[in-house]
C-alpha cells in the first residue's frame, strides 16, 4: 500500500467515524501498533535521508495547531519513529529548526512556545532528545520565544521528577513544590501521591 492510498483511506474512515471513534475502533480492536507498523513502512519507504529532521519539525507545528489528544498522539509517533525512520540527531535537528522557527509559529499559535515546550519534556524523558537539550540553550538563545518554550520543558520536567515515585524525599519534593511556583498544581501531586 503507498502513502498516498494509507491516507485516503485512513481520511476518509476518520471522515465516517469521526476522529475519535476512529482512534477508540483502532484502541479496541488491536490495530494501533498495526498502524505505527504502516507509518513506519511508509516513512521508511520515502528514504528521507537529510530531510529526515524536517519530519519532526513538520509534525509538531502541525499538531501545534490541533487538539490536545493530537498533540499527544504526535508525541507518540515521535517516540516510535526514533530508531526504525529518524536518528536522534534528526529529532535533536528538527527540534533545533522548530525553536528557531517559532517567532512565525506565533502568527499562527500564539501559545507556540508553550507547546513547543510540552512537546520537548515529554521527549527528553523518553529519550529521544538528550538530558543536555535543554541545558545546552541556556545563556545562548536570544530569541524570547525560544527561551520560553525551553523554559516551559525545564519546568515539566521539574514536575515529572518530582511527580515520579520514589522521586525524592520529602524536603526535595517539597522544594520542587516550592520551585514550580505553580499553586494551582498542588492538587494534582496529592492526587497522583494517593
Amino acid at each position: 500500500m503507498h502513502l498516498f492510498q494509507f491516507l485516503q483511506r485512513d481520511r476518509l474512515e476518520r471522515e465516517q467515524l469521526g476522529f475519535a471513534e476512529h482512534q477508540r475502533r483502532d484502541i479496541l480492536h488491536g490495530e494501533l501498533p498495526c498502524s505505527q507498523m504502516i507509518w513506519l513502512e511508509l516513512l521508511g519507504e520515502l528514504h528521507l535521508g537529510p530531510m529526515s529532521s524536517g519530519v519532526p519539525m513538520l509534525a509538531v507545528s502541525l499538531a501545534l495547531e490541533a487538539k490536545a489528544s493530537h498533540r499527544e498522539l504526535t508525541s507518540r509517533l515521535l517516540v516510535v519513529l526514533c530508531g526504525p525512520v529518524l536518528t536522534l540527531g534528526d529529532l535533536e535537528s528538527g527540534f533545533d529548526k522548530l525553536l528557531c522557527e517559532l517567532p512565525d509559529q506565533l502568527l499562527d499559535t500564539p501559545g507556540a512556545p508553550q507547546l513547543v515546550g510540552q512537546f520537548i519534556a515529554p521527549a527528553v524523558k523518553d529519550q529521544i532528545l538528550p538530558k543536555s537539550y535543554i541545558e545546552g540553550y541556556k545563556g545562548r538563545v536570544d530569541c524570547e520565544h525560544a527561551r520560553a518554550a525551553l523554559d516551559r520543558a525545564a519546568v515539566l520536567l521539574r514536575m515529572i521528577s518530582v511527580w515520579t515515585p520514589c522521586g525524592g524525599d520529602r524536603k526535595e519534593v517539597e522544594s520542587g513544590l516550592r520551585e514550580l511556583e505553580m499553586p494551582h498544581f498542588l492538587h494534582e501531586f496529592v492526587y497522583e501521591v494517593t
